[in-house]
């Protein structure tokens, strides 16, 4: 019987799409964050539930070839990605036996899956950002929430999303600031600036600004002031959301 808060010692012996190690116990399924294929590992359990439980690193005894240290300084407190403790190429494999065990086990397809083709530079390749605003400590933070929570992690420098969404974002926090335009408060209801998404494709060279607010009220001035940065922006949209959601 597998119990919270016990310490086992356990061999990984595959992974989930999520990028969590999965080890087992009794043949009782343990995921774990942050564990890679082939590692052994102290873990304690966090959460036991009917099929199976969840555990935390606690000390890695046998270390992955495939472990690196993850280029973000925020990877362990940001929930934006999950598999940066892990090479580049390790990675691709990972991905492409997600394929395959899916093939296999949902379409029942005993077939064998071309290699994944990496990217020369893996880095700032995603076309859209989404970024929560908040107060932390009375100063606007942006940035993304931490796993599992809605707390945010301030990060406008981030290493997958594009360099121009971490310039508009900038741009967006000083027109925040500037302006004294108040930010939303998830508790109290109250706050304009919601989110900011943005969408910029590398092909065509177009972007959208995207504004999530809490009031019909439109955001003066926001046009113009993204224009004095010489930021190459083709749309701005400001999305009105007043309800709890």
């Amino acid at each position: 019987m597998i119990e919270k808060n016990k310490e086992y010692i356990v061999n990984i012996e595959d992974m989930t799409y999520e990028g969590m190690g999965v080890a087992k116990i009794d043949n009782f399924p343990i995921f774990i964050e942050s564990a890679i294929t082939g590692e052994k590992i102290k873990i304690k359990i966090v959460k036991v539930l009917k099929n199976f439980a969840y555990g935390k690193v606690m000390e890695i005894i046998e270390k992955s070839l495939d472990r690196i240290e993850p280029f973000c300084p925020m990877y362990k407190r940001c929930g934006g990605c999950n598999i940066q403790h892990m090479s580049y190429d390790a990675t691709l494999k990972l991905k492409k036996n997600i394929v395959q065990n899916n093939l296999k086990r949902i379409a029942g397809l005993d077939i064998e899956v071309e290699d994944v083709k990496g990217m020369t530079e893996p880095y700032n390749y995603r076309n859209k950002a989404q970024y929560p605003v908040g107060i932390q400590n009375n100063e606007v933070v942006v940035g993304f929430y931490s796993a599992g929570s809605h707390n945010i992690v301030p990060n406008m420098e981030c290493g997958i999303q594009s360099k121009f969404s971490g310039e508009v974002i900038k741009a967006v926090k000083e027109y925040i600031i500037d302006n004294r335009i108040s930010v939303y408060n998830e508790e109290t209801k109250k706050g304009v600036i919601r989110h900011v998404v943005i969408r910029n494709s590398e092909k065509t060279g177009e972007s959208m600004i995207i504004i999530v607010t809490n009031s019909s009220k439109k955001l003066e001035g926001i046009d113009e002031y993204l224009k004095s940065k010489n930021l190459d922006i083709s749309t701005i949209v400001q999305n009105i959301n007043m309800k709890n959601t």
